[in-house]
């Protein structure tokens, strides 16, 4: 168990670089059926996943699967190392967060009902283990600090993100109706920042995690 503990950040900064590596090689290969490339101006994040539209969707789901995995057992290691109530809510909320990354993975775009259902989850289950978290470091007892209590203001772009995806979700765009991906767009346009914004709010949960692994070597 203390070997688990003292080695338990190397997940997170192993998961990031799954998806994030993924994401990138995924988004490099994608082609939509008129021939254009992936761009987080004109497309969901979640395309890169969808079956049948992206070559490489296979990789990206995967990553999503194991990296889901990594951090169930991260989420379970910083909450080993952190004593306290708070800490114990934060890591259960965390281990709902990590299932549904998984879960994103399994149900892809192709299963739009089961795939808004565990990526809305995903993003909820974000904003809250990080919120718990935030409010974790600054009640660890006196003499037993294992991160710095002023980590919690690493929180707060991740916190931010989290909200605004979740405030900008509230508008029902349906990517099969709505949206014109798939390549019918050549040019970004001021309503696609929505999916700019989807794009760049779906890496935060593991950069979000990613920013708590530096905070615990402190």
């Amino acid at each position: 168990m203390k070997i688990f503990v003292r080695h338990f950040r190397w997940l997170g900064i192993v998961g990031t670089a799954i998806i994030t590596i993924a994401s990138l090689i995924t988004g490099f290969f994608f082609r939509t059926p008129a021939g254009y490339r992936y761009s987080p101006l004109n497309h969901f994040i979640s395309e890169l996943g969808w079956e049948g539209h992206s070559s490489l969707a296979w990789l990206f789901n995967a990553s999503l699967i194991v990296t889901g995995i990594l951090f169930i057992f991260f989420i379970v290691g910083l909450g080993l190392l952190i004593r306290g109530v708070w800490t114990k809510i934060a890591m259960a909320s965390g281990l709902v967060t990590a299932i549904f990354c998984a879960l994103v993975g399994v149900f892809p775009m192709n299963h739009l009902p089961q795939h808004t259902f565990v990526a809305m989850w995903f993003f909820r289950g974000g904003l809250a283990t990080v919120t718990l978290f935030a409010l974790a470091f600054p009640v660890q007892p006196r003499d037993e600090i294992q991160i710095s209590k002023t980590a919690s203001l690493v929180s707060i772009p991740a916190l931010l993100a989290f909200g605004s995806f979740l405030i900008l979700a509230t508008t029902k765009i349906d990517p099969l109706s709505a949206s014109t991906s798939l390549g019918t767009l050549t040019e970004p346009r001021l309503f696609d920042c929505w999916r700019w914004l989807n794009g760049a709010f779906s890496f935060v949960p593991s950069c979000g995690f990613l920013v708590l692994h530096y905070s615990s070597l402190a």
